[in-house]
């Protein structure tokens, strides 16, 4: 009895041990002096919440003449997360940088809503363009958003028709659709007038709702994260914002003047989309408009909170673009057939050939060269040498190659990031628009609107 009584006493002793580590490490994430700066912020609230991806989407904004750090508390740093306080007017701002991916999203949105006293949620940055109706410098406006990297990849021989794992308990669903990888074969062939049909061992990806946990512990999925109903309606009234077309200082213009357009949907997912074909299975399957890393996540995260949310997202490319080389065909496999041999076989006891066979000699003319990959020209730049008239940029541009020279690539660069700073400095004339005139309205929208 005595042994059981020490058995027992220890394990209570480890028990504690282990609650006492947590409650220290957890404590040391945010110290006795951070929440004492929240709750300083938090007097003075509530705020509109600005995320952005990166330090170099947020720049343009501090530095934005209508923006003013606060003179007493510009700033909170938060496990390693600088959270910026200032006001446009009136309107008081708390703005952060997430980090690029939908993880680095989540976490600091969660932060945000979490910590502070936030009334709704803003977002801008850029995205690849998913629709043929838009153009490079487009600041779309999704009404939805979707996770489309949340994925049930179906094991090979499994179809359409087959239940996916752990669908009979729950956990995944067949109800959003699915990408099936042997479609996307190019030049296929398979006889005279007949397609032949390819297989891939990578079958089937069919695209999952989000779980969504509430208040009161109740929880529900959703696949299409909306924007509240009257920020939408709302939204719409940024179209009439007018956006540069050109640099500041005149040096680099879009071939076509930027507009703010209201779209339907937009997709996120923690990958970068540079391909054609997947943007048009988005397009087609979904009805996206873009394609970024970080929207979805704030939405959901927000759509948990019950706090609106809105995000602005630049195109930073056209919808279409060449591929630098085409792949290869997909065709029918058939055995391989071996060449006769140059000798009749013989039995082990028959004397060896008297002549035996010789490799042919070498042809004095070269073999032929492959068909794949074709041969490449690499685009010389397509800005003007001159700076004295401005360079439009081209609505299908590729921004390097394989056999792209380093000059070229290092005048891409450059003029990329030219334009890549107009299109975030006319994301920040659409937010400065928003906050200065629409972003009282929150106080209107109610749980029922999500």
């Amino acid at each position: 009895m005595g042994g059981l009584r020490v058995v027992i006493t220890v394990a209570l002793l480890i028990v504690f041990t282990v609650v006492c580590c947590n409650f220290e490490t957890s404590e040391a994430a945010l110290s006795k002096y951070d929440y004492k700066m929240i709750s300083k912020v938090n007097k003075d609230g509530p705020y509109s919440g600005l995320l952005v991806s990166k330090d170099s989407e947020l720049q343009p904004f501090l530095k934005s003449p209508n923006f003013h750090l606060n003179s007493k508390i510009s700033h909170v740093v938060l496990s390693g997360r600088r959270f910026y306080i200032g006001h446009i007017g009136d309107r008081k701002m708390i703005v952060a940088v997430t980090g690029m991916g939908m993880m680095n999203a989540a976490i600091t949105t969660q932060m945000l809503c979490g910590l502070f006293k936030i009334k709704h949620v803003l977002h801008y940055g850029l995205a690849s363009n998913a629709d043929s109706k838009m153009n490079m410098g487009d600041i779309v406006i999704p009404q939805y958003w979707a996770h489309t990297g949340y994925w049930n990849w179906q094991k090979y021989g499994y179809g359409p028709d087959d239940e996916l794992a752990f669908e009979e308990e729950g956990y995944f669903s067949r109800d959003y659709g699915y990408l099936k990888f042997a479609d996307y074969y190019t030049n296929k062939t398979g006889g005279k007038d007949k397609d032949y049909s390819c297989d891939n061992d990578l079958n089937n990806v069919w695209y999952q709702p989000e779980e969504i946990f509430h208040a009161g512990e109740t929880k529900d999925s959703v696949f299409w994260v909306p924007t509240p109903y009257t920020y939408y309606e709302t939204a719409k009234k940024l179209e009439v914002v007018a956006l540069e077309g050109c640099t500041k200082e005149g040096t680099h213009c879009l071939q076509k003047t930027p507009k703010v357009v209201t779209v339907k949907k937009g997709s996120s997912a923690s990958m970068y989309i540079d391909n054609y074909a997947y943007k048009n299975f988005l397009n087609s399957k979904f009805h996206v408009s873009s394609c970024d890393m970080e929207g979805a996540a704030i939405a959901l995260v927000c759509h948990q909170h019950y706090i609106p949310f809105l995000g602005f997202k630049a195109l930073h490319d056209d919808y279409a673009a060449p591929n630098p080389v085409q792949p290869p065909s997909c065709s029918p496999s058939t055995p391989p057939t071996s060449p006769p041999p140059s000798n009749p076989p013989t039995s082990p006891d028959s004397p060896p050939p008297s002549n035996p066979p010789t490799s042919p000699p070498p042809s004095s003319s070269p073999s032929p060269s492959p068909a794949y990959p074709p041969p490449y020209t690499p685009p010389s730049s397509p800005f003007p040498s001159s700076s004295s008239s401005p360079s439009l940029y081209p609505s299908i541009f590729p921004f390097s190659s394989p056999s792209t020279p380093d000059d070229d690539v290092a005048v891409i660069a450059e003029e990329k990031s030219c334009i890549y700073g107009l299109l975030i400095e006319n994301c920040v004339k659409v937010t400065h628009e928003f906050i200065t005139k629409y972003s009282h309205m929150s106080d209107d929208v109610s749980v029922s609107s999500f």
